[in-house]
């Protein structure tokens, strides 16, 4: 999971994402357009209590911050050897395979279109 993770972070980083961006896939799998990003932040936020300021919560922000700090990140490559994942030979990110790209841009096209 962590490396699959990882391959998605590498192509999120390279913006394979934004190829062929936007889509019409959230209205058409889920039959409403998709809300901003900060609204859901702002309904999120509301919703857990985190936009309380207490000296509790402060307290708690400064703790998740300095452990986060402290906190190695874990290396995708070591974690695949010690649990004996096999190598790919060759990978293909999603941004750098013409298929994928092609098959993003002709949707690109088609929705400017319409």
């Amino acid at each position: 999971m962590i490396e699959e993770l990882s391959y998605f972070l590498l192509d999120y980083q390279r913006n394979a994402f934004g190829i062929g961006a936007p889509t019409d896939a959230v209205l058409e799998v889920g039959g409403v357009a998709p809300e901003p990003f900060e609204e859901t932040a702002r309904r999120y936020v509301a919703a857990s209590g985190f936009g309380k300021r207490t000296f509790r919560s402060n307290l708690t922000a400064v703790h998740n911050l300095v452990a986060g700090l402290l906190t190695s990140a874990p290396t995708p490559s070591a974690i695949a050897r010690r649990l004996e994942l096999p190598n790919l030979n060759h990978p293909v990110l999603a941004g750098e395979s013409a298929a994928w790209r092609a098959a993003h841009a002709g949707k690109a096209r088609a929705l400017t279109r319409a």
